[in-house]
């Protein structure tokens, strides 16, 4: 993880569709949601989107996106995950039932080593390995609440990773 944080190789484009690439995510951290009997879910239709990007990368932004879901959700919890296009760029969507990161963390969510978890439990590459491995693609990982809203966070990939001839939606 730290060397995928410190010196991600360069991104290895292939051309893949959206909904494979959330299915596999999800598929990957089944058993740890189950573990923790928490529940994951794609909301909405997943438009049929083609993506240029790399897939592995991509995958693991994801994956690191989601486990960090899990984890704050709690016995119970639910993580949500929704994509679509807004402004020309793809949104992933990961949203979770956890009651958020408080005040002080929200500056360090992204910084490598940072955990607002207590000592001991995680590394504190998760958030920051998913942004990195985005930034690769020239996009971000943000953490975007919206008022009275669960937990949210958006991967944001430009135009140039979404193949021409879409269909172009808003998530």
């Amino acid at each position: 993880d730290l060397m995928t944080f410190a010196r991600p190789p360069k991104p290895k484009t292939e051309k893949f569709e959206l909904s494979l690439l959330l299915r596999e995510a999800i598929n990957e951290l089944t058993t740890v949601a189950n573990e923790r009997e928490v529940t994951l879910e794609i909301r909405g239709p997943i438009l049929p989107l083609w993506l240029f990007a790399d897939r592995g990368q991509l995958r693991s932004a994801l994956v690191s996106l989601i486990r960090n879901g899990i984890e704050a959700a709690g016995r119970d919890g639910w993580v949500h995950l929704a994509a679509g296009i807004r402004r020309e760029e793809l949104e992933i969507v990961i949203e979770d039932s956890g009651t958020g990161p408080d005040e002080e963390s929200i500056e360090h969510l992204f910084d490598p080593f940072y955990s607002g978890r207590s000592s001991g439990r995680g590394r504190g590459l998760g958030l920051s390995t998913a942004w990195r491995l985005a930034q690769e693609h020239g996009g971000d990982v943000t953490y975007s609440p919206l008022p009275d809203s669960p937990t949210r966070f958006v991967l944001r990939l430009p135009p140039t990773c979404v193949l021409a001839g879409n269909v172009r939606k808003s998530a």
